[in-house]
């Protein structure tokens, strides 16, 4: 019985599918990213070279989650959306800072309506993540992720205190290099209160999980069996 390759048996179906969960290795001879109109829903788990995504074209894509996969890819399938998406999930990815530029720029361009996002940290991006949270008005979730362990997360959570939308309920920071988080979180709450009427959960990831609330009620979390497997799910724990 000839077998049929992934990527014709996948394009003979494009009109039809709405989801799409590629694992590694991801092997076609060429993008297939170009008839997909009705996607929805993007898998990524795993490699995938920049040729397989040439001339993308996924304009009603809602979630996007990547695993292994760098900002570069992660921006080119950003830009071949039309303003649905709404999901941007990272998992065991291999991030640089190199793109990291453009990834942000990519998101305020092209996702007007995000709920939900992964974002990394740089401080030479400020005033992009700036324009990223005035712009995406619907932002629910945040999982911000610093680029550097030398960053500390208080200009970052001034910048989300006066810019953020008043949707945001959920926001998780992971590698910041701040020992004493329920201190600096007592000055984000106030101006957070100050700015908004709502309330955000703030969950911190250094060398333990903290959970903190608006009324500066800390919590470690009591990490049990690999922590290493904790980690790698802290971007989703609370989310589904």
């Amino acid at each position: 019985m000839n077998r049929i390759p992934i990527g014709e048996a996948l394009t003979k179906q494009a009109n039809s599918l709405i989801l799409i969960h590629l694992s590694w290795p991801i092997q076609f001879c060429c993008s297939i990213f170009t008839k997909f109109f009705n996607l929805k829903i993007l898998i990524i788990d795993g490699f995938i070279p920049q040729n397989h995504l040439q001339k993308a074209n996924l304009p009603n894509l809602q979630y996007l989650e990547l695993h292994s996969t760098d900002l570069y890819e992660a921006t080119i399938i950003i830009q071949s959306t039309k303003g649905s998406l709404q999901d941007i999930r990272f998992k065991h990815s291999c991030i640089t800072a190199k793109h990291n530029l453009k990834f942000i720029q990519s998101i305020t361009q092209y996702c007007p309506n995000l709920k939900s996002a992964t974002l990394f940290y740089d401080y030479n991006y400020i005033k992009e993540l700036e324009t990223l949270f005035s712009t995406c008005s619907q932002l629910e979730r945040l999982v911000i992720i610093s680029m550097n362990y030398n960053y500390s997360y208080n200009i970052l959570l001034d910048l989300l205190a006066m810019y953020a939308p008043s949707s945001l309920c959920s926001l998780k920071l992971e590698y910041f290099n701040d020992c004493n988080p329920a201190g600096v979180m007592k000055t984000f709450f106030k101006r957070w209160k100050e700015k908004h009427q709502s309330t955000i959960s703030v969950y911190i990831l250094n060398s333990s999980v903290y959970i903190i609330n608006n009324n500066i009620e800390m919590v470690e979390v009591k990490l049990k069996g690999d922590k290493s497997d904790y980690f790698n799910n802290f971007r989703y724990f609370d989310w589904d």
